[in-house]
This record gives C-alpha cells, sequence and structure tokens, in this order.
C-alpha cells in the first residue's frame, strides 16, 4: 500500500498493515535573514500550496520579524478558492479553499483577520513533534535576535532540531556558507538555495530534473511509519521486489569483498546468499556514489549522503546469540563507504560478531542491554537498528530487498539546488562537501 498522508495517519495505517509505504511531510522549514517582500511571497506560496496539502508545504520559518502585523503581512492579497477547476483558470496554486473547515485557533496562534490561516511568532524553535495541522495553513515563525550564521550556536541548534523532526524540505536563502552547513549537519532529501532577488521555497522539486524527492520520517522511528522511505523516481514495483536466494547464492559462491576493500570480511560471512546479497550492496554504491548534475533550469546536484555530519551515530545493536550473517548487510553498507566513523556496533557479548566488526575498523562496543538502553535514553544517536532479536524484517538475512531501497533505510538520498540557472559557484561549493558519500577504498 502507497499512501501520502500525515505521520498521524501513517504510523495508525502502517500499525495494521505493515506493507505500507507512507509519504509523509513534516515541519518543513524556510530560512531568511529578514522578511523582504519577496520572503514574504515565498513563504505564503510554500505554505499555501494546494491549500496545504503538498507534502512539501512549508510549517516553519526562521526569519527576523519586528512585529506580529508584518508576520500577518505574509497573507496579504492571498486567494480564496471556491473549486480546484477556479484555481486553474486562475493559475493559482496557493491559495485557501473557500469550503477549508474553521476550527477553533489553538493556544499560542493568532488567526489571520478575514482569512482560514494562523501563525505564531517565537524566539524559540517549535517544540519537537510540532502538530503539523495536515491541508490546513499555519506558519511557525521562530524570530532570531540575529540572522543565523555558519558554525552559530543558532545555525547548530536548527540542525538539530530538524535531525529531530525531519521534514522533507529545508530552504535557505541568501547565505549559500550556511546552506551548505544546514546541509551537511542534517538528512532532508529537498535543500533549496535562494538569493534576495530570487528566494527558495519550501515546495520545489522536478524529480524528472535530477531534483530527487522523497519523504523520510525521523530516522530513529522511521519502521512506525514506513516499510522504507519513499523516493521519487524510483519504480513502485522495487518496493515489493528482492533477489532470488538462488541469484545471490551464486554470486556469494563466485566473488567475495576484497574488491571493495572488505576482504577481510569474506571469511566471517558463512551464507554464500548473504556475501552475494553484500556484493549487490557494494557494486550498487560503487556505481551510485558521488554527486551528480541536475538536468533542468535550475543548477542541482543530487545523490546518495552520508548520514549528518553531527557528531551522532547510527547504532546496530547486536542480540546475544545473533551471527555476523545477520548483520553484515547492513554493517557493509557503513564499512565499505566514508560513512565508516559514523556507526557503532554494540554487541552484547564479545567473540567472533566483535573480532570481525573491528577487522574491518568500525567500532565495537560490548555492552549489556541495560547500558544499551542507558545509550538510547541520552539521544545521542541518529538511528538505533536491530540485529538479531528484535529484527522482524530480517533485511539482509532473511529476506533480500531491492539494495536501493534497502540502503536508503540507512543512507541519506534527495538533492540540493540553486533556484538560479548556470550556478557555477553553487556547484563548486556543494560539489566539495564532504556529506557526498564515497567509496572507502577509492
Amino acid at each position: 500500500m502507497h499512501i501520502t498522508c500525515s505521520r498521524e495517519l501513517a504510523m495508525a495505517v502502517k500499525s495494521d498493515h505493515p506493507n505500507t509505504m507512507s509519504s509523509t511531510g513534516g515541519p518543513n522549514t524556510l530560512v531568511a535573514p529578514r522578511l523582504t517582500p519577496s520572503v514574504k511571497e515565498a513563504i505564503r506560496f510554500s505554505a499555501m500550496i494546494e491549500n496545504s496539502g503538498q507534502c512539501t508545504a512549508l510549517r516553519h520559518a526562521v526569519v527576523a520579524a519586528e512585529s506580529d502585523e508584518e508576520v500577518e503581512s505574509l497573507f496579504d492579497g492571498a486567494p480564496v478558492v471556491t473549486t480546484p477547476q477556479d484555481s486553474l483558470r486562475a493559475g493559482e496554486f496557493a491559495g485557501i479553499f473557500a469550503d477549508s473547515p474553521i476550527e477553533p485557533t489553538p493556544p499560542g496562534y493568532t488567526k489571520v483577520d478575514g482569512l482560514n490561516a494562523h501563525y505564531k511568532v517565537s524566539s524559540d524553535l517549535p517544540e519537537d513533534g510540532v502538530e503539523e495541522y495536515w491541508r490546513k495553513v499555519f506558519v511557525d515563525v521562530t524570530s532570531p535576535s540575529e540572522p543565523l550564521k555558519s558554525g552559530s550556536e543558532s545555525a547548530n541548534d536548527l540542525a538539530a532540531w530538524l535531525v529531530r523532526n525531519q521534514p522533507i524540505s529545508l530552504a535557505v536563502n541568501e547565505d549559500m556558507e550556511l546552506g551548505r552547513y544546514l546541509f551537511e549537519r542534517t538528512g532532508q532529501v529537498v535543500y533549496t538555495v535562494g538569493t534576495a532577488e530570487n528566494p527558495a521555497l519550501t515546495c520545489q522539486a522536478r524529480p524528472q530534473e535530477g531534483e530527487i524527492f522523497g519523504e523520510f520520517p525521523v530516522r530513529s522511528e522511521l519502521q512506525k511509519f514506513t516499510k522504507f522511505p519513499v523516493v521519487v523516481p524510483t519504480p513502485t514495483a522495487a518496493y515489493n521486489a528482492g533477489y532470488s536466494e538462488a541469484y545471490l547464492s551464486d554470486l556469494g559462491s563466485n566473488r567475495g569483498l576484497e574488491d571493495f576493500g572488505l576482504g577481510v570480511l569474506d571469511s566471517s560471512i558463512t551464507s554464500p546468499t548473504v556475501k552475494g546479497y553484500c556484493v549487490e550492496i557494494l557494486s550498487y554504491l560503487t556505481d551510485a556514489v558521488g554527486p551528480k548534475d541536475g538536468y533542468g533550469a535550475r543548477t542541482a546536484l543530487w545523490g546518495l549522503q552520508r548520514p549528518p555530519l553531527d557528531g551522532r551515530s547510527t547504532v546496530l545493536r547486536v542480540s546475544s546469540g545473533a551471527t555476523f550473517d545477520e548483520l553484515a548487510a547492513k554493517l557493509v553498507v557503513f564499512a565499505g563507504t566514508n560513512a565508516a566513523g559514523q556507526v557503532v556496533v554494540s554487541v552484547a557479548g564479545g567473540g567472533a560478531v566483535k573480532d570481525a566488526v573491528e577487522a574491518c575498523g568500525v567500532e565495537c562496543v560490548v555492552e549489556g542491554e541495560g547500558d544499551y538502553e542507558a545509550r538510547v535514553e541520552k539521544g545521542e544517536h541518529y538511528n538505533l537498528v536491530r540485529v538479531g532479536e528484535g529484527d522482524d524484517e530480517g533485511y539482509g538475512v532473511d529476506c533480500f530487498p531491492m539494495v536501493g531501497q534497502f540502503v536508503s533505510l540507512y543512507l541519506g538520498v534527495g538533492h540540493v539546488k540553486s533556484t538560479k540557472g548556470g550556478d557555477e559557484e553553487f556547484k563548486k561549493v556543494f560539489r566539495e562537501s564532504d556529506k557526498w558519500l564515497k567509496m572507502k577504498a577509492a
């Protein structure tokens, strides 16, 4: 089942239908130093697109605002649309449907005079898990005392908030250095860098032009909402497809991992099927790594990315009694790439699993369940992955999904673009980013 909806609804559906692929939005965010007329229009367009029904509709803006009245002026001239047909005839994509239900204004919000739209202004970021208000126009404005700058405490706070809340889209205006800084420290799928003359919206993505689009819930909670992240363009059939064990077994019997710098693991993997799947994963990654150029009027780079470069790790928790075969496919995604330093393998006991992990240069810690739970409680992780007991899917040992879907459970995907065409400065700045995935053996 493929659905597009709020995260609350996606979680309810997934709990009863495990084979659900959910497209969910999250608090898509726009950053700008000041509320210029063009930035106001960008916020209004982003917040009202398809009456807030598009997954990239804006929910949050970080911009200095002098008063509530200045924020309310964002909505000046917003059209009220009677029907979708009228909207098409008028060439309007961002308005408010006349029959949009009017509900009591939630505490802390202000209703726009004469319009079914609400806003809130604060010097603080919204609370984690902020209500989406699906198909309703709600804008939380974080008004900092000064514009965000690369490396500043306020930029780090925003980056951490974006990781914890995982919107699809981040738009950064008038500061390419800040745009790259946030790109590297977060895990969005759609990044847009705009200028004063041509500001970035949150709702801009053309997958057919290399502006890869997708929906990722908070990574450590992803399985609550969707079986796999939904990425566009990808073939729908791929989400329910997999490799035959006969194909993988033949591959694993005739080829090892030495070509990928992981030959040290060959003797630790006992199943030729599992080894074949690891070869398939690493072959795919070898072909796919590195930033690719987009094809459209805007300047875009797209491709596989490392998890956020913010010091947090993916923790692979290996239960007591689990074998290295159960860990292998998940491990090689990191061990074979420049994300090797961003994963920690937590084992309940030492032995062969610990020896193999350390042999390929990945950090391994031995800790009981109590110590592991204490680690989780600190919240200093990016993703938590169970291996062995608690791994309900058994990907890479019991079943073998298409490798593109498999690696999307652990790595970043998507694009970053400039609103300008032929923006060579943008390409140089972002192509050099360490966030792009590379093969370790390269």
